[in-house]
Protein backbone atom coordinates (compact mmCIF):
# COMPACT_ATOMS: atom_id res chain seq x y z
CA UNK A 1 0.00 0.00 0.00
CA UNK A 2 1.62 3.57 -0.93
CA UNK A 3 1.90 5.52 2.38
CA UNK A 4 1.54 9.74 1.19
CA UNK A 5 4.38 11.61 2.23
CA UNK A 6 3.76 15.23 3.08
CA UNK A 7 6.51 17.58 3.16
CA UNK A 8 6.90 21.20 4.44
CA UNK A 9 7.98 24.24 2.02
CA UNK A 10 8.96 27.17 4.04
CA UNK A 11 9.24 30.42 2.16
CA UNK A 12 10.35 33.52 4.41
CA UNK A 13 10.81 37.14 3.55
CA UNK A 14 11.43 39.42 6.03
CA UNK A 15 10.21 43.18 5.73
CA UNK A 16 12.09 44.34 8.40
CA UNK A 17 13.72 42.74 11.73
CA UNK A 18 11.67 44.89 14.08
CA UNK A 19 8.96 43.34 12.78
CA UNK A 20 9.45 39.81 13.23
CA UNK A 21 7.72 37.51 16.49
CA UNK A 22 8.93 35.52 18.49
CA UNK A 23 6.26 33.12 19.97
CA UNK A 24 6.69 32.21 23.29
CA UNK A 25 6.50 28.36 24.76
CA UNK A 26 8.34 28.71 28.37
CA UNK A 27 9.61 30.88 31.16
CA UNK A 28 11.37 30.17 33.94
CA UNK A 29 11.69 33.19 36.26
CA UNK A 30 9.46 36.34 36.79
CA UNK A 31 9.98 38.29 33.58
CA UNK A 32 7.80 41.42 32.01
CA UNK A 33 7.83 43.53 28.68
CA UNK A 34 8.88 46.81 29.90
CA UNK A 35 7.47 48.47 26.90
CA UNK A 36 3.81 47.22 28.17
CA UNK A 37 4.97 46.31 31.12
CA UNK A 38 2.65 42.86 31.17
CA UNK A 39 4.08 39.39 32.39
CA UNK A 40 5.99 37.19 29.82
CA UNK A 41 4.23 33.94 29.92
CA UNK A 42 3.72 31.39 27.18
CA UNK A 43 1.76 32.33 24.32
CA UNK A 44 3.10 36.11 24.71
CA UNK A 45 4.92 37.35 21.63
CA UNK A 46 8.10 39.41 21.63
CA UNK A 47 9.93 41.36 18.72
CA UNK A 48 13.74 42.17 19.03
CA UNK A 49 13.89 45.61 20.07
CA UNK A 50 11.21 44.72 23.26
CA UNK A 51 13.11 45.46 26.57
CA UNK A 52 12.40 42.33 28.72
CA UNK A 53 12.89 43.28 32.58
CA UNK A 54 13.79 39.83 34.91
CA UNK A 55 12.64 40.52 38.44
CA UNK A 56 13.80 39.16 41.53
CA UNK A 57 13.98 36.30 42.83
CA UNK A 58 17.04 35.52 40.12
CA UNK A 59 17.59 32.21 39.56
CA UNK A 60 20.36 30.21 37.97
CA UNK A 61 17.75 28.55 35.72
CA UNK A 62 15.93 31.80 34.51
CA UNK A 63 14.95 32.06 30.53
CA UNK A 64 12.41 32.18 28.07
CA UNK A 65 12.07 29.87 25.26
CA UNK A 66 10.66 30.95 22.11
CA UNK A 67 10.10 29.46 18.34
CA UNK A 68 12.21 31.86 15.84
CA UNK A 69 10.93 32.77 12.65
CA UNK A 70 12.99 30.22 9.89
CA UNK A 71 15.40 29.11 13.22
CA UNK A 72 13.43 27.05 15.38
CA UNK A 73 13.70 26.88 19.04
CA UNK A 74 15.98 30.01 20.59
CA UNK A 75 16.29 30.53 24.32
CA UNK A 76 16.29 33.73 26.16
CA UNK A 77 18.66 34.35 29.17
CA UNK A 78 19.45 37.62 30.67
CA UNK A 79 23.16 38.45 29.46
CA UNK A 80 26.58 39.51 31.30
CA UNK A 81 26.30 42.95 29.54
CA UNK A 82 22.40 43.43 30.72
CA UNK A 83 21.42 46.46 32.72
CA UNK A 84 21.49 45.35 36.18
CA UNK A 85 20.44 46.66 39.57
CA UNK A 86 19.52 45.08 42.78
CA UNK A 87 15.72 44.29 42.17
CA UNK A 88 15.93 43.67 37.67
CA UNK A 89 17.88 43.34 35.00
CA UNK A 90 17.14 45.04 31.63
CA UNK A 91 18.09 43.37 28.54
CA UNK A 92 17.06 43.55 24.69
CA UNK A 93 15.02 40.69 23.29
CA UNK A 94 18.08 40.68 20.23
CA UNK A 95 20.45 40.34 22.33
CA UNK A 96 20.32 36.43 22.47
CA UNK A 97 18.57 35.44 19.38
CA UNK A 98 21.85 33.01 18.59
CA UNK A 99 21.57 30.97 21.67
CA UNK A 100 20.07 27.20 20.88
CA UNK A 101 18.48 25.31 23.79
CA UNK A 102 20.34 22.66 25.38
CA UNK A 103 17.75 20.16 25.33
CA UNK A 104 17.64 16.22 26.66
CA UNK A 105 16.54 13.57 24.37
CA UNK A 106 13.51 12.06 25.17
CA UNK A 107 13.88 8.45 25.52
CA UNK A 108 11.70 7.67 22.63
CA UNK A 109 8.43 9.20 21.95
CA UNK A 110 5.45 6.75 23.01
CA UNK A 111 3.57 5.61 19.95
CA UNK A 112 -0.06 5.50 19.84
CA UNK A 113 -0.32 1.98 21.70
CA UNK A 114 1.46 2.61 24.75
CA UNK A 115 -0.81 1.87 27.61
CA UNK A 116 -1.29 3.89 31.31
CA UNK A 117 -0.16 3.80 33.19
CA UNK A 118 3.20 3.92 30.56
CA UNK A 119 1.93 6.90 29.19
CA UNK A 120 1.48 9.22 31.93
CA UNK A 121 4.91 8.51 33.24
CA UNK A 122 7.25 11.64 32.50
CA UNK A 123 10.91 12.35 32.19
CA UNK A 124 11.76 14.70 34.85
CA UNK A 125 14.76 15.91 32.97
CA UNK A 126 12.59 16.89 30.44
CA UNK A 127 9.11 18.15 32.54
CA UNK A 128 7.49 16.07 34.88
CA UNK A 129 4.15 17.67 34.45
CA UNK A 130 1.71 16.01 32.49
CA UNK A 131 -0.29 18.35 30.03
CA UNK A 132 -4.24 18.54 30.88
CA UNK A 133 -7.06 19.33 28.23
CA UNK A 134 -10.80 20.12 28.92
CA UNK A 135 -10.70 15.90 28.24
CA UNK A 136 -7.72 13.23 27.76
CA UNK A 137 -7.68 10.07 26.29
CA UNK A 138 -5.63 6.99 27.01
CA UNK A 139 -5.77 3.65 26.12
CA UNK A 140 -5.41 0.46 28.33
CA UNK A 141 -4.54 -3.40 28.37
CA UNK A 142 -7.91 -4.76 28.60
CA UNK A 143 -6.19 -7.97 29.68
CA UNK A 144 -4.73 -6.50 32.35
CA UNK A 145 -7.83 -3.93 33.49
CA UNK A 146 -10.96 -6.01 32.77
CA UNK A 147 -13.99 -3.76 33.49
CA UNK A 148 -16.52 -5.91 31.71
CA UNK A 149 -17.32 -7.14 35.47
CA UNK A 150 -18.00 -3.56 36.68
CA UNK A 151 -14.17 -2.78 37.55
CA UNK A 152 -13.34 1.37 37.18
CA UNK A 153 -10.80 3.55 37.01
CA UNK A 154 -10.54 6.46 39.36
CA UNK A 155 -8.69 9.73 39.98
CA UNK A 156 -7.82 10.16 43.92
CA UNK A 157 -7.55 13.81 45.15
CA UNK A 158 -5.22 13.83 48.44
CA UNK A 159 -4.93 17.22 50.35
CA UNK A 160 -2.91 17.76 53.81
CA UNK A 161 -5.75 17.49 56.24
CA UNK A 162 -8.83 16.26 54.30
CA UNK A 163 -10.32 13.71 53.45
CA UNK A 164 -9.30 11.70 49.85
CA UNK A 165 -11.91 12.66 47.47
CA UNK A 166 -12.53 9.34 44.41
CA UNK A 167 -13.64 10.66 40.92
CA UNK A 168 -14.41 7.56 38.63
CA UNK A 169 -13.28 8.19 35.19
CA UNK A 170 -15.14 7.42 32.08
CA UNK A 171 -14.01 4.15 30.02
CA UNK A 172 -15.37 3.23 26.31
CA UNK A 173 -13.26 0.03 24.99
CA UNK A 174 -10.28 0.24 25.59
CA UNK A 175 -9.94 4.07 26.04
CA UNK A 176 -9.74 5.68 29.40
CA UNK A 177 -11.65 9.35 29.19
CA UNK A 178 -9.64 11.61 32.46
CA UNK A 179 -11.39 15.02 32.48
CA UNK A 180 -9.81 18.42 33.65
CA UNK A 181 -12.77 18.80 35.23
CA UNK A 182 -12.53 15.90 37.71
CA UNK A 183 -8.73 17.99 39.00
CA UNK A 184 -11.03 20.91 39.92
CA UNK A 185 -11.23 20.40 43.55
CA UNK A 186 -9.65 23.22 44.78
CA UNK A 187 -8.97 26.93 43.68
CA UNK A 188 -6.08 26.31 42.27
CA UNK A 189 -5.58 22.47 40.98
CA UNK A 190 -1.89 23.09 41.29
CA UNK A 191 -1.68 23.63 44.92
CA UNK A 192 1.30 21.77 46.06
CA UNK A 193 -0.18 19.82 48.93
CA UNK A 194 -2.66 18.58 46.34
CA UNK A 195 -1.23 15.05 45.06
CA UNK A 196 -3.38 13.00 42.11
CA UNK A 197 -3.36 9.86 42.16
CA UNK A 198 -4.69 7.56 39.13
CA UNK A 199 -5.77 4.33 40.23
CA UNK A 200 -7.98 0.93 39.83
CA UNK A 201 -10.26 -0.49 41.57
CA UNK A 202 -10.64 -4.21 40.60
CA UNK A 203 -14.63 -5.84 41.29
CA UNK A 204 -13.87 -9.39 41.03
CA UNK A 205 -10.65 -8.86 43.73
CA UNK A 206 -12.46 -6.31 45.34
CA UNK A 207 -9.58 -4.14 45.82
CA UNK A 208 -8.14 -0.74 45.04
CA UNK A 209 -4.37 -0.14 43.15
CA UNK A 210 -2.41 2.75 42.60
CA UNK A 211 -1.00 3.04 39.43
CA UNK A 212 0.20 6.25 38.99
CA UNK A 213 0.48 9.86 40.51
CA UNK A 214 -0.16 12.45 38.01
CA UNK A 215 1.13 15.93 38.09
CA UNK A 216 -1.10 18.37 36.30
CA UNK A 217 -0.86 21.17 34.48
CA UNK A 218 -3.70 22.43 32.27
CA UNK A 219 -4.29 23.83 28.70
CA UNK A 220 -7.72 25.62 28.58
CA UNK A 221 -7.07 27.99 26.07
CA UNK A 222 -5.65 26.10 23.11
CA UNK A 223 -1.98 26.70 23.59
CA UNK A 224 -0.92 23.28 22.41
CA UNK A 225 -2.06 24.24 19.15
CA UNK A 226 -0.79 27.24 18.72
CA UNK A 227 2.48 26.04 19.37
CA UNK A 228 2.14 23.31 16.90
CA UNK A 229 1.25 26.07 14.45
CA UNK A 230 4.22 28.51 14.80
CA UNK A 231 6.40 25.23 15.02
CA UNK A 232 5.01 23.96 11.83
CA UNK A 233 5.47 27.61 10.44
CA UNK A 234 9.00 28.64 12.07
CA UNK A 235 10.85 25.02 11.91
CA UNK A 236 13.00 24.51 8.99
CA UNK A 237 11.97 20.62 7.87
CA UNK A 238 10.12 19.11 5.20
CA UNK A 239 9.50 15.97 6.51
CA UNK A 240 5.93 15.32 8.73
CA UNK A 241 7.04 12.99 10.58
CA UNK A 242 9.88 14.86 12.21
CA UNK A 243 8.41 17.81 11.88
CA UNK A 244 5.99 15.77 14.24
CA UNK A 245 8.08 14.61 16.18
CA UNK A 246 9.89 18.40 17.13
CA UNK A 247 6.19 19.72 17.97
CA UNK A 248 5.64 17.02 20.51
CA UNK A 249 9.11 17.55 21.94
CA UNK A 250 8.69 20.88 22.01
CA UNK A 251 5.10 20.50 23.86
CA UNK A 252 6.82 18.27 26.07
CA UNK A 253 9.25 20.24 27.40
CA UNK A 254 7.51 23.77 27.63
CA UNK A 255 3.69 22.53 28.79
CA UNK A 256 4.49 18.85 29.40
CA UNK A 257 3.51 15.51 28.54
CA UNK A 258 0.14 15.31 26.43
CA UNK A 259 -2.11 12.05 25.96
CA UNK A 260 -0.48 10.86 22.47
CA UNK A 261 -4.20 10.22 21.36
CA UNK A 262 -4.82 14.16 21.60
CA UNK A 263 -1.88 15.46 20.64
CA UNK A 264 -1.74 13.54 16.94
CA UNK A 265 -5.31 14.42 17.02
CA UNK A 266 -4.19 18.33 17.67
CA UNK A 267 -1.05 17.92 15.27
CA UNK A 268 -3.27 17.00 12.45
CA UNK A 269 -5.90 19.33 13.03
CA UNK A 270 -3.73 22.01 12.61
CA UNK A 271 -1.16 20.73 9.57
CA UNK A 272 -4.56 20.15 7.96
CA UNK A 273 -5.80 23.10 8.35
CA UNK A 274 -2.53 24.83 7.34
CA UNK A 275 -1.84 22.37 4.02
CA UNK A 276 -5.59 23.62 3.34
CA UNK A 277 -4.41 26.90 3.56
CA UNK A 278 -1.13 26.91 1.47
CA UNK A 279 -3.54 26.31 -2.03
CA UNK A 280 -4.50 29.63 -1.62
CA UNK A 281 -2.35 32.70 -2.98
CA UNK A 282 0.34 33.44 -0.86
CA UNK A 283 -0.38 36.27 1.66
CA UNK A 284 1.81 37.48 4.62
CA UNK A 285 1.41 36.84 7.91
CA UNK A 286 1.41 38.51 11.28
CA UNK A 287 5.19 38.33 11.22
CA UNK A 288 5.61 40.05 7.80
CA UNK A 289 6.50 36.44 6.12
CA UNK A 290 4.69 34.61 3.43
CA UNK A 291 2.58 31.71 4.64
CA UNK A 292 4.39 28.51 4.67
CA UNK A 293 3.73 26.24 1.38
CA UNK A 294 2.82 22.24 2.37
CA UNK A 295 2.78 20.07 -0.87
CA UNK A 296 1.17 16.47 -0.38
CA UNK A 297 2.96 13.98 -2.85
Amino acid sequence: MKTATCFLFCLFFLIKSGDCQYTVTKVVGNVLNKKTGVKISSGSRLIEDDILQWREPFTPNDMIRVIAPGRGTLVITPGPKAKKNQSEILDYVKTHLKIKPKDGSLSGRASNDEYIPGSLETETKINSRVLIFPVNHYLFDKREYDISDGSRFFLQIKSAGAKPVIRQLKTIDDTLFIPASDFYLYPDPNWPSVKYQLGFFSKTKSATKSLIEIKPTFDTTGLMKMIIKEMIINVKENNKMKLREACYKEIYIALGKPSDIDFDEGFEDVYSALLKASTKAPQKNNYGFVNSTLTPL
